[in-house]
């Protein structure tokens, strides 16, 4: 057990440029996105939390249908 957890942070990029596109659309986008950085950096993920307000609640919320193969670490 750890006193002070580590904590990353991903700064999510994937929408930067384009938020017209769909909810759906941005929220395939992030999930792209956090795939890619948990199979490059991580071997054994404890957990992942997502923090959003607004649109990007909604973008968030979109994306964890797409992250299915890690729902049990959301």
């Amino acid at each position: 057990m750890f006193l002070f957890p580590t904590a990353i942070f991903l700064n999510s990029i994937s929408n930067e440029e384009d938020t017209n596109m769909s909810i759906e659309d941005l929220g395939h986008n992030l999930a792209n996105e956090v795939i890619s950085y948990i199979e490059t950096n991580f071997e054994n993920l404890d957990g992942i939390s997502f923090v959003g307000h607004s649109l990007g609640g909604l973008i968030i919320r979109s994306a964890l249908m797409y992250l299915a193969d890690i729902k049990d670490k959301v």
